[in-house]
């Protein structure tokens, strides 16, 4: 006669179990200070993918930031993920070319464009790895 339970709970967890792990991908920053980015594409890319990151420069870096996530979309292209990368803070408010090891360059399509809209996302965690600053950039390439 428990049966009933055990297979009630079965689909509990099984119901559970199949929540999407990327939901930090739709949390509420609104608590998070608004940092300040830009960056320029390096005058050198000359290739689709390039590995390298143009430089970044972030100000208005909330007190406390221990490390910062990059995030690269392709806006013209559904937001396809260029990836991006996680970095140290060094106080000095740029992360430098080439420096976000998971980061793959733009690569516009033949659209009739003929250009792509590229955003980069940083945000500011701190040692509780708790988001404390977003800020972003985006720009058209080429």
């Amino acid at each position: 006669m428990m049966r009933p339970i055990y297979f009630c709970l079965l689909i509990v967890l099984i119901v559970t179990g199949c929540t999407d792990d990327n939901a930090h991908d739709s949390a509420d920053y609104s608590n998070a200070k608004e940092m300040t980015v830009s960056f320029t594409w390096p005058s050198d890319y000359s290739k689709c993918f390039d590995l390298r990151n143009p430089e970044l420069k972030i100000s208005d870096i909330p007190a406390g930031t221990e490390y910062f996530r990059v995030d690269v979309i392709d806006i013209q292209n559904n937001n396809f993920s260029h990836g991006g990368g996680t970095v140290y803070n060094r106080g000095k408010g740029k992360i430098g070319l080439g420096t976000l090891g998971e980061y793959y360059g733009p690569c516009p399509s033949k659209s009739p464009h003929g250009y792509g809209m590229y955003e980069f996302t940083v945000l500011a965690y701190n040692s509780d790895d708790v988001v404390i600053g977003i800020g972003s950039d985006s720009k058209e390439f080429p």
